[in-house]
């Protein structure tokens, strides 16, 4: 709240939170709310307050309701004609601009109506420049899309902001320890550069396509870098076969179509967030109180909701439109995590000699080797990355790093050494890292969606779980045995006997062959017993994947023998 003067103004959301909770803290400690200090102080008249104050049951219920601090109340809304369209317009706008996506006026008219088409509200109604501003007047919408001149208007909601969150350390004595953040995003996990023998190969699948098989994962840290939350990792698969008696180094949860959801997000909160904060802290001795900053997305709890879970957890949302230029899991933290999956990713194809064995990986490849390989990705992540990605939040953690852990080279020359991408270039390794850059990880509601939320309140159907595409490779697997003899290792007598016609890089990389079959072997037996720790699992997978890169220079697997510069 600021000082004004001269005439009334209209008080925004905020305010009106602001104000409601000063009559809910004063009705719980039965004095007297003073309406006429209350209306000097946001310069707006007695009657309004009072208003307020008479109707403060009715007044939370709808404005806690809306998620967008920076809407406007002033006077009434005038009646419209076709109401229920509108209502469906403004949340469908809404969502698209909680996910950052600027709307158009012409969208706006475009989707309005589409709407009316649905719904069969109006022949007669075209979606006018005057209905166009008349909506815009009632719902208080001030400007859709960003230009030159609204830019320092943005600028603005991010000082204020962080202005906001410099004030909330100062009155509570938070130390970055005990500031957090966490962002959804959605990553394609089977993707691979778009080249031909791999659109062709899609294109045989019946509709199928590999690279649309989507997960949402959950990142979430403090502001010192020192502590990573487990990342949460949404899927399409009920129960995984490949999960069967697995201790995972994520956490992991199954929504059909693979979004963040208000029943998943609470889920997170209460069983991954809030317990690794404590455990954390339980170790550094530290204080439990904390501030969680999360952006506007609808799948997130309010803030109340949240802070009725834990009176330790503060709750704080970014303004609308400037997640990606402040949240700190957006200054590189997503990017970084990525690029270091798919960097991951292909060295764990670096042992496949021809196009049809790579497309034969990607068949096998499973839900239990990306969360592996994205707990690896995770682990990778340095603690200075993560530091200096609060410095548009936190002045203090501008502090000098390389920006990226992983460069567009390094993953390019690890395509050069698999088949079929040799004649790859920089510009379709940039558009694959940035494939799945928009992706929220939780979705926009189609029309219909949000009828139905407007109709019954939320209420989500069951659905016909989605069949589970995984293939089962257990066949293929190593055969366990409790006799460590079974691994087919050659016998020293053997090699020695072959000795004078092998050479001795031949038999180095036997060897290394044969260490990682060992290896693999070892890795198989620990995910399976009861004391498998998830930071071993993930040490043996980083191994795993230096080992088959040492294993296939040692066999000669390089398919480009000289690259450009």
């Amino acid at each position: 709240m600021a000082e004004y003067a001269g005439k009334y103004r209209w008080l925004n959301l905020q305010e009106r939170k602001e104000i409601l909770e000063i009559f809910k803290a004063n009705d719980e400690k039965r004095i007297k709310s003073n309406c006429s200090e209350i209306a000097r102080n946001y310069n707006v008249s007695n009657t309004t307050i009072l208003r307020m104050k008479k109707g403060r049951r009715q007044h939370w219920e709808s404005t806690m309701d809306k998620e967008d601090n920076s809407i406007v109340f002033g006077k009434r809304r005038k009646a419209s004609k076709i109401s229920i369209l509108e209502e469906v317009l403004y949340e469908w706008f809404k969502q698209k601009r909680a996910a950052g996506q600027s709307i158009t006026g012409t969208q706006l008219q475009e989707m309005a109506l589409s709407i009316n088409r649905k719904l069969n509200i109006n022949p007669e109604f075209r979606a006018s420049k005057g209905w166009l501003n008349n909506f815009k007047e009632r719902y208080n919408i001030r400007s859709l899309t960003m230009s030159a001149e609204q830019l320092p208007a943005k600028f603005e909601s991010c000082l204020e902001f962080v202005n906001a969150v410099s004030s909330i350390m100062l009155l509570k004595n938070f130390q970055l320890y005990q500031i957090y953040n966490a962002d959804e995003m959605g990553i394609y996990w089977k993707m691979l550069p778009r080249i031909n023998f791999i659109n062709e190969y899609e294109e045989s699948l019946d509709g199928f396509k590999m690279a649309e098989e989507r997960v949402t994962v959950m990142a979430c840290a403090n502001a010192d870098g020192r502590h990573k939350i487990p990342l949460f990792v949404i899927g399409k698969w009920e129960n995984p076969n490949s999960f069967n008696d697995i201790k995972l180094p994520v956490e992991y949860r199954y929504e059909e179509n693979a979004w963040m959801t208000r029943e998943i997000f609470k889920s997170w909160l209460t069983t991954v967030f809030l317990p690794s904060v404590e455990e954390f802290q339980n170790k550094e001795e530290k204080s439990h109180n904390i501030l969680l900053i999360l952006d506007n997305a609808k799948c997130h709890l309010s803030k109340e909701e949240i802070e009725s879970i834990s009176d330790k957890c503060v709750i704080e949302f970014l303004p609308p439109n400037v997640t990606s230029q402040i949240q700190p899991m957006n200054q590189g933290v997503i990017q970084e995590i990525k690029r270091l999956y798919r960097r991951n990713m292909l060295k764990d194809m670096l042992l496949e000699t021809s196009e049809e064995s790579l497309l034969k990986y990607l068949e096998k490849l499973n839900i239990l080797d990306f969360c592996t390989q994205i707990a690896s990705a995770w682990f990778e992540v340095s603690t200075e990355n993560i530091l200096r990605a609060w410095r548009k939040l936190i002045p203090a953690c501008d502090i000098i790093v390389e920006t990226c852990q992983v460069s567009v080279d390094e993953i390019l020359q690890v395509l050069y050494r698999l088949p079929g991408f040799h004649n790859i270039n920089v510009q379709q390794v940039l558009s694959w890292l940035d494939v799945d850059k928009n992706e929220t990880g939780w979705k926009i509601q189609t029309v219909d969606e949000i009828l139905q939320s407007l109709s019954h309140g939320n209420k989500s159907s069951n659905n016909e779980k989605e069949q589970e595409r995984e293939e089962e490779t257990d066949s293929q697997n190593i055969q366990y045995s409790t006799n460590i003899g079974e691994i087919e290792i050659k016998e020293e007598l053997e090699i020695k006997e072959e000795f004078d016609t092998i050479s001795e890089t031949e038999i180095i990389a036997a060897e290394a062959d044969e260490a990682l079959k060992a290896l693999n072997f070892f890795k198989k037996w620990y995910e399976r017993q009861w004391n498998c720790e998830s930071e071993n699992l993930i040490i043996l997978q980083r191994l795993n994947n230096e080992t088959k890169d040492i294993v296939a220079q040692l066999k000669g697997l390089n398919f480009v023998e000289n690259v450009n510069e």
